[in-house]
């Protein structure tokens, strides 16, 4: 079960990492506006959620073996 949530957890986070890619490379994108700014942000948060979600599924994994 947890080998699942960790596949999944890590598929996520990539996606979310190339998305952040993508965005910082869009030339459209006005790297001074607020909007920029709280997309990053967001960006940001998404990351590191999902970085400590999958800290805690491998922690729970070492616990268990």
């Amino acid at each position: 079960m947890s080998n699942v949530l960790l596949k999944q957890n890590s598929s996520i986070l990539v996606e979310v990492a190339e998305n952040y890619e993508k965005f910082l490379q869009d030339p459209k994108i006005d790297k001074n506006s607020e909007q920029y700014k709280n997309q990053l942000n967001n960006f940001k948060k998404q990351f590191l959620y999902l970085l400590a979600g999958l800290n805690k599924l491998i922690e729970k994994e070492k616990n268990v073996k």
